[in-house]
């Protein structure tokens, strides 16, 4: 095999996918580790669990995914610093994204859970978010995007790794000055895919949220908490109840099948 060949081959893909991502407005973006720092999970009685993460410094979110690495030119950093009426909510810091460039454009946090993977069942997340401008309303179909993530590969990418299906928002109120809770509901099945189109099920659980920031405008986001409900198991007796149902009705098919001879 040419190997030089190979390379030159591989280069050519490589380019040719950031073209096409660039043009179908897809954001490429670099590997992101799930962590297991910044965060909290307790189990319930029921199988379930409720994780909190409380968006402290330096533990785990990624801010170079919308808006690049230089916090100054592209201003995704973690704040602690109450600014024109938004403070924090939990803990010590917030996520505060704004678009300074002069220009629309995204910016944004994700973060993957090492250890927590994502199982059939209902997925309630809340969290603060909050603006810095009366003017400008965060909507869920305009400018805003909250997704689970789900990754298998040991490494995450916060866009092809997003839930796109089986979302229900409760976005009322939506904030003014200052913050409020946002509450985000995702039903997962052995049918849900990530936009990637792989299987969540199994897979390493995380969090993202982005917005499409007009110039000059911020949001905030803080107080993160998910909760799993596992999907409902159907009562032994109910079980049972539906066997038999099956075996009457094969029963009844064969002896139907023998009078029509």
């Amino acid at each position: 095999m040419n190997t030089k060949s190979t390379h030159a081959s591989k280069s050519l893909l490589r380019a040719a996918s950031l073209i096409l991502a660039a043009l179908s407005g897809a954001t490429v973006v670099h590997a992101v580790t799930p962590v297991t720092t910044g965060w909290t999970l307790v189990n319930s009685g029921d199988g379930g669990w409720t994780l909190t993460d409380a968006v402290e410094s330096s533990q785990g979110w990624d801010l170079s995914y919308y808006g690049g690495t230089d916090p100054y030119a592209n201003n995704n950093r973690i704040d602690s610093a109450t600014t024109q009426g938004v403070s924090v909510t939990a803990g010590n810091y917030y996520f505060r994204g704004l678009n300074l460039s002069g220009a629309t454009a995204y910016r944004g946090t994700g973060k993957f859970f090492e250890g927590v993977t994502l199982q059939s069942g209902t997925y309630t997340v809340t969290f603060d978010v909050g603006t810095f401008s009366a003017s400008y309303a965060l909507t869920s179909t305009a400018v805003i995007g909250v997704n689970l993530l789900a990754t298998s590969t040991g490494d995450g990418n916060l866009w092809n790794d997003r839930i796109t299906t089986g979302i229900t928002a409760t976005l009322a109120p939506l904030p003014g000055v200052g913050a409020t809770s946002w509450i985000y509901t995702f039903m997962i099945d052995d049918t849900t895919t990530t936009a990637g189109g792989a299987s969540v099920i199994g897979s390493t659980a995380g969090f993202v949220i982005r917005a499409n920031l007009p110039n000059n405008q911020s949001f905030t986001f803080d107080n993160l908490t998910l909760t799993y409900t596992p999907a409902a198991i159907p009562e032994p007796a109910t079980t049972a109840m539906l066997g038999g149902l099956g075996v009457l009705l094969l029963v009844a098919g064969m002896r139907f099948a023998r009078c029509r001879r």
